[in-house]
């Protein structure tokens, strides 16, 4: 219990409307459905890669699925109710990336879905992520359909969600098939990004070693959906097809 006094120690300061939104949406959608498990292995790349590193990897990822039919349940979305469990496998790869923008003086993330990866070529995966840098947050799809909770009071989360899902079918395609989150350059490696999709993964920062690059990958996994050994193969064969 604080004396008097205490509240000169702190200061309660309020969530922005973007977060407190965002927050919403996390709670309601990953409450039931995400059981984590972490991997993480270290990559090895050239400095070509560095600048154009990320379009490189969704590519190689897209390669390994078309190539490995036994990773297909890796890429989906578990649909869970009150009286069945089921998985959404997805046709194409479709990569919901985490951006970092800036809205009302915050640093905030929204996600940007980056469609139909196996269909595309390398150059149109580059020439797409790149117009991320330089699109505002206020056209991203996803801000679009966000903001319209701005005015609704957090109570009202829950029941217009609950609503929503018994009126409407869920809209799978708009929020992609698996997740991707890049820190850049920096010494942090290890982390493990939160997502209600079967699989996300992490680039840690990059670093320089002998020549060449080093950063480490991490995955987190709904162990509801699969098991650690098909991951690891998963992820071995990422490793393969980045190094190669």
């Amino acid at each position: 219990m604080g004396g008097r006094g205490s509240k000169e120690m702190y200061k309660i300061q309020k969530l922005s409307r973007y977060r407190r939104c965002a927050n919403s949406i996390l709670q309601l959608s990953n409450a039931k459905n995400f059981h984590p498990i972490y991997l993480n292995a270290e990559l090895q790349i050239t400095q070509d890669k560095k600048n154009k590193f990320m379009p490189f990897f969704m590519k190689k990822v897209a390669e390994v699925l078309q190539e490995n039919p036994e990773f297909k349940i890796l890429n989906s979305v578990l649909g869970r109710s009150w009286w069945r469990s089921r998985a959404v496998l997805f046709n194409d790869l479709s990569f919901s990336i985490a951006v970092h923008k800036e809205f009302e003086g915050e640093s905030v993330v929204i996600i940007y879905v980056l469609h139909e990866v196996m269909k595309k070529t390398l150059g149109q995966i580059e020439e797409e992520y790149k117009k991320l840098s330089a699109m505002p947050i206020e056209e991203f799809p996803l801000f679009i359909k966000l903001k319209k909770l701005f005015s609704v009071p957090i109570w009202l989360h829950h029941p217009i969600f609950t609503l929503w899902a018994v009126l409407f079918p869920r809209d799978y395609i708009s929020y992609g098939s698996m997740g991707l989150s890049n820190l850049g350059e920096g010494s942090v490696q290890s982390f493990f990004p939160s997502t209600s999709k079967t699989l996300i993964m992490g680039l840690g920062g990059m670093r320089e070693k002998e020549g060449n690059l080093i950063l480490t990958l991490n995955m987190v996994f709904n162990h509801y959906v699969v098991d650690g050994r098909i991951c690891s193969r998963f992820m071995e064969r990422i490793k393969a097809k980045i190094e190669a």
